[in-house]
């Protein structure tokens, strides 16, 4: 399943092991980018550590949905209680092929929403993120695998917003954001609280 993917391509980044991560990326991501094993180990793998954040030792699965039969999103929580900066998620698209599903990161540059604390303004708060992209953009979001409607503003970048039809439960939130532009897709998530 992707999410198993997804979890697999994580712990391959965060161990450094060149092989198995090029192994799992897309073959559209090996020839845009054309990875040699060395930019590989020296930017590639870095620049992903460092989106990815810091994560404590605990890494669950959090979400998965198919996009089509040949497109998925997935992400993963960190699921301990530490409290660390940053997103403490992360997700990434990926494209079915041949030998199964491949990670396909950094298609399109989304960026992160608001608010990071989802009681800052109601227990309905209004949730966005950006897409760095023109063109015939479709994107969706969803807070703890419920789907939300999005409403698209104008302006560069673009930006959605989404705002639950439910009161949130107090804890912990995953929050899934996707885009897509012709063949180009990408990802985001994030961890948020309700108190």
């Amino acid at each position: 399943p992707p999410g198993a993917v997804l979890i697999e391509f994580v712990v391959a980044v965060r161990m450094g092991d060149s092989e198995a991560v090029r192994n799992l990326l897309s073959e559209k991501f090996l020839d845009r980018y054309d990875l040699t094993d060395e930019k590989l180990a020296s930017s590639f793998i870095p620049a992903l550590r460092s989106k990815i954040g810091p994560l404590g030792p605990t890494v669950e699965a959090g979400f998965e949905r198919t996009i089509g039969a040949d497109l998925a999103v997935a992400a993963f929580k960190d699921a301990s209680a530490r409290a660390l900066p940053g997103p403490r998620a992360f997700a990434s698209p990926l494209v079915r092929e041949e030998d199964g599903w491949k990670v396909e990161p950094f298609g399109l540059d989304l960026i992160y929403g608001y608010p990071d604390d989802l009681s800052a303004d109601s227990k309905r708060p209004f949730i966005t993120f950006g897409v760095n992209a023109t063109g015939d953009l479709k994107a969706r979001l969803w807070v703890d695998g419920r789907e939300l409607p999005l409403k698209r503003r104008p302006g560069s970048p673009v930006t959605f917003e989404a705002r639950p039809v439910e009161r949130l439960e107090p804890g912990q939130h995953l929050v899934v954001a996707f885009a897509k532009v012709g063949d180009r897709v990408g990802a985001l998530a994030w961890r948020s609280t309700v108190e």
